[in-house]
């Protein structure tokens, strides 16, 4: 049987289809004046149900008379409560984020990395930092800073100022660099820093 909502006092298990509802207010909850049908797309009804439930967030619910959300969102894209397709108008997932199968919300790059591209699904899609800069925020779409002088910065860094990479004695690093410089020769630098 297609699993349909039933008003209290209903004398059927499967109510006459009057009308394919598109909004949730208008359910045949209490009070309401509306006969009982078919779930709708983005809601299923469990069996005996009064009222329709939002799918599910991280799930899809594309059919009419689902009975428990089963269809996982897609990779590349997020589902929130109340979602009719695994891969929703408006919820792919944005630039300096990932959403790996079943995402109710998008996750953030993490320090380190960023992301310059929408529809990431998996970690990987969040590249390390640029060589010479620092991504020292969650979810950027571009490095935002630059290595600190007296620091070199090699990808992948979360800080301006990584104090494994201080600039060794018998170098320079100036603002930005990716790696530590030597000294010209005939001078000196005796100092880490």
């Amino acid at each position: 049987a297609a699993s349909c909502r039933c008003t209290l006092g209903s004398n059927t298990s499967s109510p006459l289809v009057v009308r394919n509802e598109s909004d949730i207010s208008a359910c045949s909850c209490p009070g309401a004046a509306v006969p009982g049908g078919r779930c709708w797309p983005g809601s299923f009804c469990r069996n005996a149900s009064a009222c329709p439930e939002l799918c599910t967030a991280g799930f899809a619910c594309p059919l009419y008379a689902t009975r428990e959300p089963t269809v996982l969102c897609r990779a590349g894209f997020y589902c929130v409560a109340g979602s009719s397709s695994a891969t929703p108008i408006g919820g792919r997932c944005p630039q300096g984020f990932y959403c790996p199968v079943q995402s109710a919300s998008p996750v953030p790059c993490p320090l380190g990395t960023y992301s310059a591209s929408s529809g990431n699904a998996r970690l990987s899609n969040c590249v390390n930092c640029t060589a010479g800069m620092a991504c020292s925020a969650l979810n950027l779409t571009a490095p935002n800073e630059r290595c600190a002088d007296r620091y070199y910065c090699p990808g992948g860094q979360h800080t301006s100022t990584p104090l494994a990479y201080a600039c060794p004695p018998g170098h320079f690093c100036s603002n930005a660099s990716a790696s530590p410089t030597p000294c010209s020769p005939g001078s000196y630098q005796p100092s880490p820093g």
